[in-house]
Formats: C-alpha cells, sequence, structure tokens
C-alpha cells in the first residue's frame, strides 16, 4: 500500500531526476497509478526541488523527506489532491492526522524505504510513515528480563508537531516562490497553531546521565580499549571528545562538504582548540580540555602518530578499521553503544538498584554532549558554556544548564510546612 518516494540524501543528491526514476521502475508505476486530475507528479517535481534546496545538511535534509513525503501521500490517499491545492482546512486536517494517524500507517521500527534488487530499486514492503517505537530503556530492560516487549503506543511530541508545520511552511513558501502556488495555507493559522503543539503535557526528561554511570562507562571505555586497541581505542576518543568539548556527532563524522581532520586541532596562545564546521555549515572552535588532550595523544600514539597533531596536519580525525578515512554517524553510534551496554551490564552485575541504573538503559550519543554540560555549567561562565555549546540564544544555555531560580524556589518551599 506504501510506496516510498524519496531515498536517502546520498541517493538524492547522486544522481539527476531521470536516473532517479530510472533506478525506481516501481516508484515510477506507483505515481502513474493515480488520476491524473491528481496531479501527482506536479507534487512530486515540486517537492523534489524543496528536498533539494534543503539537501546540504543530511540532518535538515532527513526532516524535510519525512514530513514531505507524509504530507503528499495524505494528500494523493486520503483527501485526493494536489497539495498545492491545498487550504487551510486541509491543513488543520492534516496536522490533526499527524497526532492521530491511521493504524495501518504506522510501524513498530525505522525501516529503510528501498531495497536494492537485480540492480534496481524495489519498496521496502515493511516502511511505513509513521513509527512508534518503545522507549530505549524498556526494550533493553524487556532483553534483560526476557519478556515480552510491551506495545507502543503512537504519540507525537511537540517539537514533531512544530518540525510538521516548519516543513510545510517552507514547502508552501518554495512554491509561491516558483509560481506553483499563489497562497501559502500555513500562514492563515497563525497563532491557532498552538492547539497542536499544546496537546499534551510535556514534562521535561533530563538526557544526562549521572556522575556514577559516567564513572562506569569512561572505566569501560578504557577498559576496552585496554583489551581490543584496534577496536576501541577510537571509541573511547570519541566518547571522551563528545562529553568534554559538548560535541554533536555530526562533529567528528563531518558533513557533505566538510570531513574532520587532525588539522582542525589547533593551539592557540593558552590552550588548544578544536574546529568544527556545524549546524547550519557555521565554522566555530571549541576549547579543549587539557585532560583531554592527554586521550587524543593516547588515540595518536595508537595510529603511530606524534602526541600533538600539527598545524594543517591532514591525517583523518576517524579512521574505519579497514584504514578508509572517515565514519559516518551511524558506525559511530553502533561503537558507542557497545561501550554504554557494557557499562550497564557491570552497573546490573554490581547490583546497585534500579534508580541508579535506569537512566543509562535510556542513554544514546548525544546524552554525552548533554551530560558534560551539565557537569561543567556550574563551574563555568554561561556564556562562555554558550560559545562552546555553540547555542544560538544564551537563553538556550540558560534554560537548560543553569537552573537557580529553580534551586531558590526549592529552597523556599522546603522551609515552609503544612501545618501552621
Amino acid at each position: 500500500m506504501f510506496t516510498p518516494i524519496f531515498d536517502t540524501r546520498a541517493e538524492f543528491i547522486s544522481c539527476s531526476e531521470d536516473q532517479y526514476l530510472a533506478d525506481r521502475p516501481e516508484l515510477v508505476r506507483y505515481l502513474n497509478s493515480f488520476d491524473e486530475s491528481e496531479d501527482v507528479w506536479g507534487d512530486y517535481r515540486a517537492a523534489r526541488g524543496v528536498l533539494k534546496s534543503n539537501s546540504r545538511v543530511e540532518t535538515t535534509y532527513n526532516n524535510y523527506r519525512t514530513q514531505v513525503e507524509r504530507l503528499l501521500m495524505w494528500c494523493w490517499l486520503k483527501r485526493k489532491k494536489p497539495f498545492r491545492e491545498l487550504l487551510r482546512s486541509d491543513v488543520e486536517a492534516f496536522l490533526d492526522f499527524c497526532c492521530n494517524p491511521d493504524p495501518e500507517w504506522i510501524g513498530t521500527a525505522i525501516k529503510g524505504r528501498f531495497i536494492l534488487s537485480e540492480g534496481v530499486f524495489i519498496s521496502n514492503a515493511e516502511w511505513r510513515p509513521f513509527t512508534k517505537r518503545v522507549p530505549k530503556s524498556k526494550a533493553k530492560l524487556a532483553a534483560e528480563n526476557l519478556t515480552e516487549l510491551p506495545a507502543p503506543a503512537f504519540s507525537m511530541s511537540a517539537g514533531s508537531i512544530r518540525q510538521v508545520y516548519a516543513a510545510m511552511n517552507s514547502l508552501f513558501s518554495f512554491c509561491n516562490n516558483e509560481l506553483l502556488m499563489s497562497t501559502n495555507p500555513c500562514l492563515q493559522l497563525g497563532k491557532n497553531k498552538s492547539q497542536w503543539t499544546s496537546r499534551t503535557l510535556q514534562i521535561p526528561k533530563s538526557k544526562a546521565i549521572t556522575k556514577l554511570q559516567w564513572e562506569f562507562v569512561i572505566e569501560t571505555a578504557e577498559e576496552m580499549a585496554d583489551e581490543s586497541p584496534a577496536t576501541f581505542e577510537r571509541t573511547l576518543f570519541i566518547i571522551v571528545m563528545m562529553i568534554s568539548c559538548y560535541l554533536r556527532v555530526s562533529d567528528l563524522a563531518g558533513n557533505a562538504g566538510w570531513q574532520p581532520t587532525m588539522g582542525c586541532f589547533v593551539k592557540g596562545n593558552d590552550g588548544w582548540w578544536y574546529h568544527v564546521v556545524g549546524k547550519g555549515n557555521v565554522h566555530d572552535k571549541v576549547a579543549v580540555k587539557p585532560d583531554c588532550m592527554t586521550y587524543l595523544a593516547r588515540y595518536r600514539r595508537h595510529l603511530n602518530l606524534p602526541p600533538t597533531p600539527s598545524p594543517g596536519e591532514t591525517e583523518p580525525l576517524l579512521r574505519t578499521k579497514s584504514g578508509r578515512s572517515g565514519l559516518t554517524a551511524r558506525q559511530i553510534r553502533r561503537d558507542v553503544q557497545k561501550v554504554l551496554d557494557r557499562a550497564l551490564a557491570k552497573m546490573i552485575e554490581a547490583d546497585f538498584s534500579e534508580e541508579e541504573v535506569d537512566s543509562l538503559r535510556s542513554a544514546t550519543l548525544h546524552w554525552f554532549r548533554h551530560t558534560g554540560a551539565t557537569f561543567d555549567a556550574p563551574h563555568r561562565n554561561p556564556k562562555n558554556l554558550q560559545m562552546d555549546m555553540r547555542h544560538k540564544r544564551m537563553s538556550t544555555t540558560q534554560d537548560i544548564y543553569y537552573n537557580a531560580q529553580d534551586d531558590e524556589r526549592i529552597a523556599e518551599v522546603a522551609r515552609l510546612t503544612v501545618k501552621r
């Protein structure tokens, strides 16, 4: 029933539109199966245009692809009209649908869109436009206890709804500029869009591991590096960089226009900096802690390099075990997860309480960025932490990592009693 439309960013940008379609005859048959009145080919080409204009950064492309694909399928299968003819009422109906999609539209795991078979790409029959997943912590707990996974419930967060709206707004604006639409129905919603982003109470959840958990993680990473240097010296370095320099995975994996090298470490007057091309392809730099340089020296000795990088050194920062330069974000996450899994097992074996262990089950690679900032915030000037986190607004850093006002409120009520 569901045929994906747009493949990975790498496949999307690697060939012309004609070649892309020639490699996916099943997709062509799917698009041709609709009534001419729905003008799905016009929708396809307009959507392809907006994706092309947002394809420079992989995460941006992936987000737009997800939302645009859902909109196209909803228009063709549910509304029976091109998205370029949508009205405000249609946009409202689509937002309602995103909050509560039909069961057959929902999968229980993220699946690749296409499968290469006999020289052409065919649709993955298991792919669905929406996904509901069991939280990582619950999945790990079920595996530990050899019990069945709990049935996941679908829910769309306020942040996800904002992404839906942003992608639609960008798509409609693109079509306005290309004279494919005369209005932007998203703009007609105005402040009314808050009714979709405020449907549920969103209680913030910590995305940082505790100091106790960190002790187990770094000890485990060092232990695994000693046991198997060829596999885990690199992983130890990655973990230390992520937590010490508050990095995103793309700061180590790179992007289409930039691949990190050892020369990204630059010595200043009083210390070292790590230069990155981050979100929005912005060139920035992060202050590097002295003991982080100790781990860099350890990693470089493993690679038979001098302890510190030379100016302009072109040696890739990360290499695969076969020697190829660069690692993908997926490879980095996979390797780090092995360390997290063993650290979790060690905590369970040491008989720590469920409360002390549980959040480590949910931990992901990105948690290291938040964990490092959480640990360091009490000891750093907020403005300097903001610059190293590379937040655009100081309020983002303040709201997440500095809770002085919250602490005062708790301290005040601690002195108050129920009985007077």
